[in-house]
């Protein structure tokens, strides 16, 4: 089997990839299970292939033709004359400057941030679906990232990312992203076709839509247009049944101090209620002739009614 000796790369992170000694001179070597079956005594056993040889003064591995035939990735270069650059070397010193590839690292280490914000380049560039990333991976050049992602192996890395992280992620993010000014929050929704996800369900389409969603609220910074924190939720939740999760979240990650402007429709004492415990102030809009709104306005000492002016012009 012949060793790559002049190419280093990551050793793969999915499942079934181990490290064990091997040969006459106990050298380390990458394998990598590709068949799992039972003997004939019913005892799980599996088959291994060896897809490198183990390098020790980086932690990579030099690739042989295995690793190459398991992972889809070509022997030479791409079939092209130039390797676009441009794009992915914004995208790198964006994520340096704002400091979010510092954070990503933080929270999920150094090779799944780049995993991440890879992704995210191929999504802001080419959409949503992950059937191409590989194709596009191949033509666009992001230094010091070797990997070849798939549709596949994408989906094994987002099914990795756990709560705890994300948190981490995004308290470290707030602190380094958020100003002292304004934080803006909105709420939409997002049309799907999907029937395994369980928050895709029917709901107030803002689009208009005959389909399912999932609703997601985004808190932005509002002098640097910066996104800070989302929340994801279900598609049937109404965006009142829900805001009083959002800002508990949101308080839990580090977004405090927060203003609320927000339109008839979160009128209710017990949103009111919400508002005035994880809020510094809010205004809400009300329509002054519901006898409901005007009693939540008299009765509760910790709101200010503001009355409503009418012009009329002859």
């Amino acid at each position: 089997m012949t060793v790559y000796n002049n190419a280093l790369v990551d050793i793969p992170d999915d499942e079934g990839v181990h490290i064990k000694t091997a040969g006459a001179k106990s050298e380390k070597y990458v394998y990598k299970h590709v068949k799992y079956f039972r003997n004939i005594e019913g005892k799980p056993r599996n088959k291994s292939k060896a897809i490198g040889k183990f390098d020790t003064s980086s932690g990579k591995m030099f690739p042989n033709s295995n690793y190459f035939e398991l992972y889809h990735v070509d022997l030479s270069l791409p079939d092209v004359s130039v390797w676009d650059y441009g794009y992915s070397y914004l995208i790198l010193k964006v994520c340096r400057d704002m400091g979010l590839l510092e954070c990503l690292t933080r929270a999920f280490g150094e090779q799944r941030a780049m995993d991440i914000i890879v992704i995210a380049s191929y999504i802001i560039r080419e959409g949503s679906a992950m059937d191409g990333i590989d194709d596009w991976l191949q033509r666009n050049y992001f230094m010091n990232y070797s990997r070849l992602l798939t549709s596949q192996y994408t989906s094994k890395i987002f099914a990795a990312l756990t709560a705890g992280q994300i948190n981490d992620f995004f308290v470290d993010w707030v602190k380094a992203a958020m100003g002292a000014g304004t934080v803006c929050y909105d709420v939409t929704s997002i049309s799907s076709y999907a029937r395994q996800m369980s928050s895709i369900e029917r709901g107030y389409n803002r689009d208009g839509e005959n389909l399912a969603q999932f609703n997601i609220g985004m808190f932005c910074d509002e002098n640097s247009k910066t996104p800070l924190y989302y929340n994801r939720y279900n598609g049937s939740l109404t965006d009142k049944t829900n805001l009083s999760y959002v800002l508990a979240n949101a308080k839990a990650v580090g977004i405090n101090r927060v203003k609320m402007v927000v339109d008839g429709g979160f009128g209710g004492e017990e949103c009111f209620t919400s508002l005035c415990d994880l809020c510094d102030s809010f205004i809400a809009g009300l329509p002054p002739h519901l006898k409901e709104c005007q009693s939540i306005l008299i009765g509760n000492s910790r709101l200010e009614f503001l009355p409503h002016f009418y012009k009329t012009t002859s």
